[in-house]
């Protein structure tokens, strides 16, 4: 099955925006994983991994998700506009944080410490 027979439309054009999204959401998620773990190092990314899929487990199983699968099935092309929206913020955020990246994994840190002499 492919992802633009969700919207009920056999135009071609339809079938190629609605690949064109998802991987361009795909290509954006993971240089903005990539940008996060080279800039805070591999300890940071995977606490705020490991925080992020405890918070989206705890929302699956004790929150209403109809709203979010009523998203996906029935206006399928919003929430592929959506997605696109998201993957535009994702590269212009890896954007600004690799502008001034070091040059080395994992230099950057949140507080500054004090070198020793």
């Amino acid at each position: 099955m492919h992802l633009a027979e969700l919207t009920n439309s056999s135009n071609w054009l339809v079938y190629v925006w609605v690949d064109f999204c998802w991987l361009f959401f795909l290509f954006s998620l993971g240089m903005i994983i990539k940008t996060i773990w080279f800039n805070y190092g591999t300890i940071l990314s995977l606490s705020a991994a490991t925080f992020l899929v405890v918070i989206g487990t705890i929302v699956v199983v004790f929150g209403d998700m109809g709203w979010l699968t009523e998203l996906i099935f029935t206006k399928h092309l919003q929430f592929v506009a959506i997605l696109l929206g998201i993957a535009i913020v994702f590269l212009l955020s890896a954007y600004l944080l690799m502008k001034n990246a070091p040059l080395e994994k994992s230099n950057r840190m949140f507080i500054r410490q004090k070198k020793a002499f």
